[in-house]
């Protein structure tokens, strides 16, 4: 059930896509669009975000197209560096290559290379450098991916039983120098988000945990804002115990309600001002939101190309064993 939940989730931010909406021009239908093209955004960031704050529990639901293999896992030295040679196939079918090496003062890098049948081939370089401090252990990370896409992090693990259990911050950057700053910090029963690029919008978020393998606990709810120049939408997202399926998001005089199915194309929403119904919404498989006005007009809403740029999920699930692997 909990590996639906990002499947769950992916239908908000197919059905919330903001940017472009028409056909609707009295004043509460303006200021609807407005709180759309924001609640599209949040959901983008939501939906990219919790499987690498969860990476055990919110995967895709996945049917491997290839029996995974491995072919090859041997370790030796070159001189005074440690050199890990795999190779394998992923449950997607790619073939995987990776040389790690180990360096006598702490630094390591990774070399991986992945090549699909259909030719297209995926190359990731990674360096991480581990250190001490006063305050716990210290990993500095660079991620550098074919097409120029990069994470640079800082994680450090703490000592202190009265500090988070660990906390890390870090920028994303795109190849046309577009970046996005996040921090993550786990507490024992809880892990807090904070996301801010430079189009001048902030998202912070608090998702209760628990357990050893710090689980997502969807029997609470998860609370935050997300604020932009046009203002602050606040949202909760609340389960039953198995799975995150609704959210609520509020701003001003405007509130939504949405919840979703199984799939993407199951999803629907509604749009209230002061506790009057103001639109009824659903949206397709390719993310596209179809609005129902109450005053008898329509709109159609497509996913926000910022939040859709920076999808850090993907990204991330190309490292390593993680497959299935984006193209």
């Amino acid at each position: 059930m909990r590996a639906s939940v990002i499947v769950l989730l992916l239908a908000v931010i197919l059905s919330l896509a903001g940017c472009g909406g028409g056909g609707a021009g009295t004043p509460q239908v303006k200021t609807a669009s407005s709180y759309l093209d924001d609640q599209a955004t949040l959901s983008a960031l939501l939906v990219h975000w919790l499987p690498v704050v969860f990476s055990g529990s919110y995967r895709e639901d996945y049917v491997p197209q290839c029996p995974v293999e491995e072919w090859l896992n041997e370790t030796y030295w070159e001189g005074a560096v440690l050199v890990t040679h795999r190779r394998w196939r992923q449950s997607d079918c790619g073939e995987a290559e990776v040389f790690q090496r180990d360096y006598p003062d702490g630094l390591s890098s990774i070399e991986e290379t992945i090549l699909y049948p259909d030719g297209t081939r995926f190359v990731m370089t990674q360096t991480q450098e581990w250190s001490t401090s006063p305050n716990g252990v210290i990993a500095h990370t660079q991620i550098t991916f074919r097409r120029g896409a990069r994470m640079d992090s800082v994680m450090t693990i703490f000592w202190d039983p009265g500090m988070p259990m660990n906390a890390e911050e870090g920028t994303l950057s795109l190849p046309d120098g577009r970046r996005m700053q996040f921090e993550r910090t786990r507490w024992g029963d809880r892990e807090e988000l904070e996301i801010g690029p430079a189009e001048g919008w902030h998202l912070t978020a608090s998702f209760p945990c628990l357990g050893v393998l710090q689980e997502p606990d969807t029997s609470k709810a998860a609370t935050g804002s997300f604020v932009s120049p046009r203002g602050t939408t606040d949202f909760s997202l609340t389960g039953d115990g198995e799975a995150w399926t609704n959210l609520s998001t509020s701003s001003g005089d405007i509130s939504g309600t949405f919840s979703f199915g199984r799939g993407p194309v199951e999803g629907r929403g509604t749009v209230w001002v002061n506790g009057e119904t103001l639109a009824t919404l659903s949206w397709d498989d390719e993310g596209v939101l179809r609005v129902s006005y109450a005053d008898g007009t329509s709109a159609a809403y497509t996913p926000s190309a910022a939040a859709r740029d920076f999808m850090i999920d993907r990204w991330l699930w190309q490292l390593g064993d993680y497959g299935p692997n984006p193209r």
